[in-house]
């Protein structure tokens, strides 16, 4: 069958501090199987001329259509940008996500976090 994707983005900079940037974005997803309903939040902001932070906001929901099943899923994070010198980062991202899944006899919850740390070579 026919799956539609329909996406929106809104996009700011300088809301607060030169060069920091704000990102809202929302999504449907059509699908044979479920309907998705996503939002994203994202954020830049420079605290310093070598040090950023970048917090994030994700959720989505879904709704089977084929099963009877709801879920909901929640996906904060924040990365860390350190750069040193020119054409190097140092990054380091934490996060977590959390799945609650619903049918008409169970829930189910399940939990996981990560940590990643990286660096970034511009040439």
């Amino acid at each position: 069958g026919v799956e539609s994707f329909y996406s929106a983005q809104l996009l700011a900079t300088s809301l607060f501090k030169d060069g920091d940037l704000a990102s809202i974005g929302l999504r449907f997803d059509d699908m044979a199987t479920a309907r998705r309903y996503v939002i994203d939040v994202n954020t830049r902001y420079p605290v310093s001329r070598r040090f950023r932070l970048n917090p994030r906001m994700r959720y989505a929901y879904r709704d089977s259509i084929t099963a009877d099943q709801v879920q909901s899923t929640f996906k904060p994070s924040i990365r860390f940008n350190y750069i040193p010198v020119r054409l190097f980062q140092l990054e380091l991202e934490a996060g977590g996500e959390w799945t609650r899944t619903t049918t008409m006899i169970d829930r189910e919850t399940v939990r996981g976090y990560y940590v990643i740390a990286g660096y970034r070579i511009d040439f």
